[in-house]
């Protein structure tokens, strides 16, 4: 699998909801910083939690709204 197909197929799962969820919530731009997340309890990162943020290129607005929206310690890469 060549570069590009790996980033498609990478994409093709981490942006498709593979369950189901009540209380989405959009943490972060609406751009490409940001990120729809599910907030149900049984989906919810309870504290003390961490997430780990990659390809942020410059933009933290996902982290900073993590951090705050659900009080977790972030580690943010951008690889």
């Amino acid at each position: 699998m060549n570069w590009p197909q790996l980033a498609q197929t990478y994409h093709s799962y981490v942006e498709n909801i593979q369950v189901v969820c009540h209380t989405m919530v959009r943490l972060g731009n609406l751009n490409d910083g940001g990120w729809e997340t599910c907030s149900d309890p049984a989906y919810r990162p309870r504290k003390p939690c961490i997430i780990y943020s990659f390809g942020i290129n410059n933009d933290f607005s996902f982290d900073d709204d993590a951090s705050r929206f659900y009080g977790c310690h972030i580690h943010s890469f951008d690889p």
